[in-house]
Formats: structure tokens, C-alpha cells, sequence
């Protein structure tokens, strides 16, 4: 009897104990790096901050702190180590072995699956290889009428806004308008997210990608089970089924449309006669085979997801960008006006884009001083001395 309960009031300890050893060897092999001390269970978390944009600050703080170079951080006993070096980063993303992707990106799987983005080793690959197609130069030009669509309705939804006296969330706005793009581009479908804003679907892009941003900045609200216990689950359960129900419904449709060998594709409900990428899918092999509609599911999903998400950012950082330099506003104004000539109220066709380089130059900018994704995470399932750009 008291030996059992000497064991259990010396468990806590014993396995504080093993913790502290296990992570022992992770700190002798990371002891070149700087970075703040950490405390035991806890390591560092307790120093960062409650919101995304605490914690960031905090990062950056640390980042400055230790020399604006290489510098680890930890998390109760795991290690994040921030990679800023530009050697170090070029070893890192030109690696063909160092692919696995952070365990924050598991966050993804119940919505995204294992596509692109959430996949590693052949599958990714191979995936890659055969995904590769769908963005070729022309496959663009193809959709350049699409992005003309949406573009004009944004411009006169800002129109509308701007003559009143309320305050706009612009990077909201911009959500709306990467959201119908990459719909009507990925798929063929138009879901109106600027005129419907408060459909079911277009809510649940929104409601996913803040419960993902969310979790990810709070360490125990990573954990499904804990998950899955809070007062949230079950509206994120629904929105999930939203998601998954919608793009399945889509597949579907397009898969009886091919088989059906159906022309006419006028009807709005019904995909358009270009869908590059789901088409790429529906028509491709992976060793041997066809894919999968779990396959296909995961790559539309995971398209639909960055292509939005991404955008969103770039389009929101650009227009900041632009309040703040009226004078880049002359300038492309000015572009635009050699290019197009007096007719200023019609569409730019793809090639007059393709001509306007200081356009290009401050949308590459933009990209450099606010990037859409600022940290990227890699798992290292072995050691590496990247130091010497060369694997132990």
C-alpha cells in the first residue's frame, strides 16, 4: 500500500526526470546557437505572449536579442530552432531530404488531408511532379478573363465603401476577392463571395483559417484532444463539414460532367469548360494509376487554401504599401497610361500586364518587405550540421 503510493506521489517526478535527460542531449547539440534560457516543463513558453501578435513580437525581440542571427527557442522540451542565415536557408530549402514539414501544419490534416502542402517524402514528390503542369504560364493567360471579372467588382465594391465615412478592413475585402478568384480558377465554380459574404460557405473559409491561426499560436489548443473537449469543437466540426461537403459535391460534378461529355457548361451552378487544375487531377496517374477522390479532395483543397489564403496577404500588404507611397501610385499610374493608351476604363489584356514593370517590380517588393508567409517549418527527423552544408 504505501509502496504504491510512493510510486504514484514519485511519478511526477520521475518523469520530470526523464524529460529533463531526454532533452539533455538536444541542448548539448544545440549549445552553439544563443537563445533565451529555458525553464524546466515550461522552456520558454512562458516568456512569449498570448496572441499571434505577441508572440511574434516576441520572436523578432529575441531575433535582435541574439545577434539577428541563428537563434533557438524552446517549448516545453522541444526545440524550435530559427533559421534567419540566408546560407543556412538555401541549404535548408534546397534540400531534397529535409521536406518533412512542422508538426503545426498537422493542424491542416482534418481539412487538407495530405496534399501539397501537408505531405512529405515520395508522395510529395510525385504529387509535385504531376501538379507542376497546372501552373504553366498559359494555363494562366487562360483565367486572365476570370481575374479581370472579379477585379472590376472589387474595384467598385472599394468605390462604394470609400464614399462613405466608415472605416474599412481592407485585408478583409481582399479575402472576398482571392476567394472568388481561386474558386472560379481552381474549380470553375463562382461563389460570390463579395456579393454573398455571409453564405455558408464563404463563412467557412473564414472560420477555418482563424480556428488554424488560432491553435497554432496556442500550444494546448494544438493537441485534438484537448481539442476536441472545448466549447469551439463542435461549430469547427460543422464548419469542416461544410468544407468537405462543398468540394466533394464539386468533384462529383465535374467527374459526371467528363463522363456525360457534356459541351455546354453556360449554367452558372454547373463547372465552367476551364478547370485547369481540377481537370489536371482528374486526368492524371500516380505510379500507374488513377487518383483517388481522397487524393483529388486533398490537392483542390489544399490549392484552394494557399491560393486564397497567400493572395489574401499580398493583395492586403500591397494596397497598405500603396497608401503609404502616393508617389508609386503616380508611377504606375503613369505605366498604366503609356501602356493602355486613353482607354483607362477597360480591362488590361495579359500581354499589357506583361509590359508594366514597374508593376511587377513593386508587387516583387511588397512581397520582400511584407511577406504573404513570413516563417515556414521543417521537422528534422535526423541530425544535419548545416553549418557545413553537409548531412551526419
Amino acid at each position: 500500500m504505501w509502496l504504491a503510493i510512493l510510486f504514484l506521489l514519485a511519478l511526477p517526478l520521475i518523469v520530470l526526470v526523464y524529460f529533463e535527460l531526454r532533452a539533455s542531449r538536444r541542448r548539448q547539440m544545440l549549445k552553439e546557437f544563443n537563445g533565451p534560457t529555458p525553464v524546466p516543463v515550461l522552456g520558454n513558453a512562458n516568456r512569449m505572449g498570448n496572441t499571434p501578435a505577441e508572440i511574434l513580437a516576441t520572436i523578432f525581440d529575441w531575433w535582435q536579442e541574439y545577434g539577428k542571427d541563428n537563434f533557438v527557442f524552446w517549448i516545453g522540451y522541444t526545440p524550435h530552432i530559427a533559421i534567419t542565415n540566408p546560407k543556412h536557408l538555401e541549404y535548408i530549402l534546397n534540400s531534397q531530404t529535409l521536406i518533412q514539414k512542422s508538426v503545426i501544419y498537422d493542424l491542416l490534416h482534418p481539412w487538407l488531408g495530405y496534399g501539397l502542402l501537408t505531405s512529405h517524402g515520395s508522395k510529395w514528390h510525385k504529387h509535385r511532379k504531376m501538379i507542376t503542369p497546372s501552373f504553366h504560364f498559359n494555363i494562366l493567360q487562360d483565367f486572365h478573363e476570370v481575374m479581370n471579372e472579379n477585379s472590376t467588382k472589387f474595384m467598385a465594391q472599394l468605390s462604394r465603401d470609400a464614399a462613405g465615412d466608415s472605416i474599412i478592413d481592407f485585408q478583409d475585402q481582399a479575402h472576398y476577392l482571392t476567394l472568388d478568384v481561386i474558386c472560379d480558377t481552381a474549380m470553375g465554380v463562382p461563389i460570390n463571395a463579395m456579393e454573398h459574404r455571409n453564405s455558408a460557405i464563404v463563412q467557412a473559409f473564414k472560420d477555418m483559417c482563424l480556428s488554424v491561426n488560432m491553435r497554432a499560436f496556442h500550444p494546448f489548443k494544438r493537441s485534438n484532444r484537448i481539442h476536441s473537449l472545448l466549447p469551439e469543437y463542435a461549430a469547427y466540426q460543422r464548419t469542416l463539414k461544410t468544407l468537405q461537403d462543398f468540394t466533394y459535391d464539386i468533384i462529383e460534378k465535374r467527374v459526371e460532367t467528363l463522363q456525360a461529355g457534356v459541351k455546354n457548361e453556360s449554367d452558372s451552378s454547373s463547372p465552367r469548360k476551364k478547370m485547369a487544375f481540377l481537370d489536371t487531377l482528374l486526368s492524371s496517374t500516380v505510379d500507374g494509376r488513377p487518383l483517388t477522390r481522397q487524393e483529388i479532395y486533398e490537392e483542390v483543397s489544399t490549392f484552394m487554401f494557399e491560393g486564397h489564403d497567400t493572395t489574401t496577404s499580398g493583395v492586403a500588404f500591397a494596397g497598405y504599401l500603396l497608401s503609404r507611397h502616393p508617389e508609386a501610385q503616380q508611377k504606375m499610374y503613369e505605366e498604366q497610361c503609356d501602356v493602355m493608351g486613353s482607354e483607362l476604363d477597360r480591362d488590361a489584356t495579359f500581354q499589357e500586364i506583361a509590359q508594366m514593370k514597374y508593376l511587377d517590380l513593386f508587387i516583387k517588393e511588397a512581397q520582400r518587405v511584407y511577406p504573404s508567409v513570413p516563417i515556414i517549418g521543417r521537422y528534422a527527423d535526423k541530425d544535419y550540421m548545416i553549418s557545413a552544408a553537409r548531412r551526419r
